[in-house]
């Protein structure tokens, strides 16, 4: 039987490989070596050679930019890797490329937030913030990579804005507009004496406290202060002789003061065991509601 050849002179390129049988068992020569054949090596076109190089690895298969580089099938190519590398040259010198959150995974967000947060969180300044805040704003900004510069922007802007609003509640037009919206009827008679009643009760450091409310706060301290003296009859010197006073805020009211005065004056005459002093106090209170109720008609 002829050997065949081992390489086929006409086809530089061919390479020698075993010849098969049938049944796909190797060829043998008489001595038992291996009869050799001539068979074409196959050379991958440009276009498979170069998309063989671009396979890109394993290692950057789920990164997001990877979307920009691969084609419908999800094959890398050398025309939309070209088309990335022109669009990143065209950023040389310019602003940074932004993080694509919508398209990250939380895996891939960590990672980002991970490489741009700062040594620690003492590093954040936060002036201006609450003391008791400060620690939980400084870990806020460090745990969601905010850059320093940014974070102390971002904290003066807000206090801006804070300070903006607080100004609005804490105006005098302000507590006007409260003091309306709480007595309907003789406004400023109303709040005066109140505000007297509750200077008079109070102790430096509630005054101090008392200002640094807002005004929907001290409106709501003014109600409850004007309710306590109108229909619980706490009685203090303030209340007395503020002009308008004793938190009667209506003719009606007054009515109803001067006779709840008297009634008290009538009852208590009747026990008769009532001292010069307690009946001094009920007649100056019939006194000054029969006053409240000239003020509050128009009277002198």
């Amino acid at each position: 039987m002829a050997e065949i050849p081992a390489v086929d002179p006409a086809d530089p390129n061919a390479t020698a490989t075993p010849a098969l049988n049938e049944d796909g068992t190797p060829k043998l020569n008489e001595d038992g070596t291996p009869v050799m054949q001539a068979s074409a090596k196959v050379i991958p076109t440009i276009d498979d050679q170069i998309n063989a190089k671009l396979k890109a690895p394993e290692s950057l298969a789920d990164k997001g930019y990877m979307k920009n580089i691969v084609d419908e099938n999800g094959e890398t190519t050398a025309d939309k890797l070209f088309k990335e590398i022109d669009e990143l040259q065209g950023l040389k010198g310019k602003k940074s490329i932004a993080f694509d959150y919508t398209t990250a995974t939380e895996e891939q967000i960590q990672e980002h937030i991970a490489s741009s947060r700062p040594e620690n969180a003492e590093v954040y300044k936060v002036e201006g913030v609450a003391e008791a805040l400060t620690p939980d704003i400084k870990n806020l900004f460090y745990e969601n990579g905010v850059n320093p510069h940014e974070a102390d922007r971002l904290v003066k802007g807000y206090l801006a804005i804070e300070q903006a609003q607080m100004a609005k509640l804490n105006s005098k037009e302000g507590f006007q507009e409260e003091m309306k919206n709480s007595f309907k009827e003789n406004t400023d008679v109303v709040a005066s004496a109140t505000a007297k009643a509750m200077k008079a009760s109070q102790d430096e450091n509630d005054q101090k406290i008392t200002g640094t409310l807002l005004n929907s706060q001290l409106g709501m301290v003014y109600r409850l202060v004007n309710t306590l003296i109108k229909d619980y009859g706490i009685d203090t010197k303030s209340i007395k002789n503020a002009a308008g006073g004793g938190g009667v805020n209506s003719v009606d009211d007054a009515n109803k003061e001067v006779d709840a005065s008297y009634n008290a004056i009538t009852e208590l005459k009747k026990g008769g065991t009532y001292t010069k002093e307690s009946l001094k106090k009920a007649v100056s209170r019939w006194q000054t509601a029969q006053n409240n109720l000239r003020k509050l008609s128009g009277g002198k």
